[in-house]
């Protein structure tokens, strides 16, 4: 019974200090990390985190109806004749049913990757001239999760909505391709910004620099 009673106490004692050591790391975090975020961008970083998670949750939810509803290795649905169907698949490549035979790699690949935008968009704050580069991290996160959980889990993503002269892909796909393009324009954007900076920034005179008036005192030795 003593035993017990103090195997029971070394739980709690070991239990309070993992409470302590989380506190103290969190507290620290704080300090360091989120010390120059204002408090907008906190607010702003939560509706962010917000959006991760519910885009990550309704990727999930819709492959798990698809395949509940539809089952497997049945004729699809058509929702636009010709255009777009529902039809279930199993990929076990990467997005758009690329590179068959290499899902567990690339689940590895794109959980490290998720890691990585998360890291960034924690680190640093919001800015408006960065929107379109933090929105699209912010696609290429939920992607990258909902793709990468199904990867590592299953050794292939499930499928289900089908473009008949394209691929069958689901909406990680869409947020991932969505993603890269606003990537991809603010890239654009911001090289667009610095050659606008480059050529309005004044120019250095061949000499090295701005050739200086003639002095009173100087014109007068000359007259």
């Amino acid at each position: 019974m003593s035993n017990e009673i103090l195997g029971s106490g070394g739980y709690s004692v070991k239990s309070a200090q993992i409470i302590i050591l989380c506190v103290r790391f969190r507290n620290k975090y704080e300090e360091t990390e989120f010390k120059a975020f204002t408090k907008e961008q906190k607010k702003r970083l939560a509706v962010e985190t917000a959006v991760v998670v519910f885009l990550i949750a309704l990727d999930l939810a819709t492959k798990f109806a698809a395949f509940a509803l539809l089952g497997e290795g049945k004729p699809p649905v058509i929702l636009i004749d010709g255009f777009l169907l529902f039809e279930t698949a199993r990929n076990d490549g990467v997005a758009f049913s690329f590179f068959s035979g290499m899902s567990r790699y690339f689940g590895v690949f794109s959980i490290l990757l998720s890691i990585g935008i998360a890291w960034y968009l924690l680190k640093y704050p919001y800015e408006s001239k960065r929107k379109f580069l933090r929105f699209g991290l912010i696609l290429l996160l939920a992607g990258g999760v909902g793709n990468g959980i199904e990867r590592v889990i299953y050794g292939y993503v499930r499928d289900f909505i089908l473009v008949p002269f394209y691929s069958t892909f689901n909406i990680a796909d869409m947020l991932i391709v969505v993603g890269a393009a606003f990537i991809i324009i603010s890239i654009l954007l911001m090289k667009d910004d610095k050659n606008n900076k480059a050529e309005n920034t004044p120019k250095p005179s061949d000499g090295g620099g701005t050739a200086e008036a003639p002095k009173d005192s100087d014109k007068q030795d000359k007259a």
